[in-house]
């Protein structure tokens, strides 16, 4: 996942998205060859509030501790959740959860173990496949 920061008048769209760090690039980069789907955000969230935190978020490293922890909980009973994360890290599914946080969204689930596919399903598994 990555969160649409910006379209050129050429129409090329940046986004910002985990990676070692979180980084700025152009969308046909984050999946080459890939499918690309565009999810617009909840019309309750300010836009200008979420770019703004994702923005502050360049350079933050991703979370490997967070993703281990998403996989052990896939094997363990939902009482027995693990939370395990780095201060000052994000996985891809969360840069863009808390970004729309920031902008007034209520995510009903823990925004920093949220998956991708988790996310899909929380709204709807609407959007654009773009390619």
């Amino acid at each position: 996942m990555a969160y649409v920061d910006s379209v050129d008048e050429d129409g090329t769209i940046w986004v910002i998205q985990m990676a070692r760090r979180c980084e700025r690039v152009k969308l046909q980069d984050v999946a080459p060859k890939g499918h690309v789907k565009i999810i617009t955000c909840p019309p309750e969230v300010n836009r200008e509030m979420a770019s703004a935190y994702a923005t502050r978020q360049l350079g933050t490293k991703y979370g490997v501790l967070t993703i281990i922890s998403i996989a052990v909980n896939l094997f363990m009973p939902n009482p027995l959740r693990l939370d395990i994360r780095k201060e000052d890290t994000l996985i891809c599914s969360a840069l863009v959860a808390r970004a729309w946080e920031h902008g007034g969204w209520n995510c009903p689930v823990d925004p920093f173990q949220v998956t991708p596919a988790e996310f899909d399903g929380l709204l709807g598994g609407g959007g654009v496949r773009v390619y």
